[in-house]
């Protein structure tokens, strides 16, 4: 005898059918723009990454995901709504941030509205982690770089005459005895560092530690980032003053921004040990 499905389950699942289809359909075009900036847009060439390690994150949680209780709130739907209007605003005002960010907001609606609050929590971090994948826009991407590339030359500097090598700089301009060189916006940081606070999210999200403890090592990826530039910096400025400009001209941008983000990822995982290595609070505080 066969076991016939809850009419609810049925509904439910064509409910998701149907809002799938529209979601599509309404984020296609943005979908599209987002794979073209993957495409062409080096800051973000870690975008194909992110949709992949998001459904990852769901997957490890599947049980959870089975055995958490389903009550739709109608708070889900209120949030679905707050995001088309996003996504409307968004269309209007020719902003593809808005529209694209919108995503997440009727994502969250969405399993609020059908499957409840139990299920958004064991999905909030997934969904959110989708921010990765979205290109700031340019005026906050520009300003940041610029800030960033001016801190991490001035304590590259300060270190470089620290160990005998002269140089002076101007804002983001280095004078050497032999050349001159620019810290342009490719080398400030901020790509490394927007693809530590994922990996950081990522590893928080997987291992074991105290939800405080998850909250330092994502934000480790901050002073980790700068300090991984630096010594990026220090290299060329270094190779650049003993050996001349042939030698580091290679090593400019994706040379050195993969030293920066294998740096970054070591450093990660030494925060990762340490943090893993000390006692839970309660027990520090005994």
């Amino acid at each position: 005898m066969t076991r016939m499905k809850h009419p609810s389950s049925v509904l439910a699942v064509l409910a998701f059918f149907g809002i799938g289809v529209l979601l599509f359909l309404l984020y296609l075009p943005v979908g599209r723009g987002l794979v073209d900036d993957w495409m062409n847009n080096p800051d973000y060439s870690h975008g194909f990454l992110i949709p992949v390690i998001s459904l990852y994150m769901v997957w490890i949680r599947r049980d959870e995901l089975m055995r958490a209780r389903r009550s739709p709130s109608m708070w889900g739907l209120a949030l679905l709504l707050a995001g088309v209007g996003q996504y409307i605003a968004g269309y209007i005002g020719a902003e593809h941030f808005l529209q694209s960010t919108s995503m997440i907001l009727v994502l969250s609606g969405v399993v609020l509205f059908l499957l409840g609050m139990e299920t958004m929590r064991i999905l909030l971090l997934p969904i959110v982690f989708l921010i990765f994948m979205i290109p700031l826009p340019a005026i906050v991407w520009n300003n940041f770089a610029f800030l960033l590339k001016l801190f991490a030359t001035k304590i590259a500097v300060f270190f470089m005459q620290a160990i005998g090598i002269i140089v002076l700089r101007e804002g983001n301009v280095l004078y050497l005895p032999s050349i001159t060189l620019e810290v342009v916006d490719a080398c400030s940081g901020l790509r490394s560092l927007i693809s530590l606070l994922a990996l950081g999210a990522l590893i928080g999200f997987v291992s074991r530690l105290s939800t405080f403890k998850k909250w330092v090592l994502f934000l480790c990826a901050v002073p980790i980032a700068i300090l991984s530039n630096i010594a990026r910096l220090l290299l060329t400025v270094a190779l650049t003053q003993w050996y001349g400009a042939e030698v580091t001209q290679d090593l400019q941008h994706t040379a050195s921004g993969i030293f920066v983000f294998g740096l970054g990822m070591v450093l990660m995982m030494l925060a990762y040990k340490l943090l893993s290595a000390l006692p839970p609070r309660s027990e520090r505080m005994t």
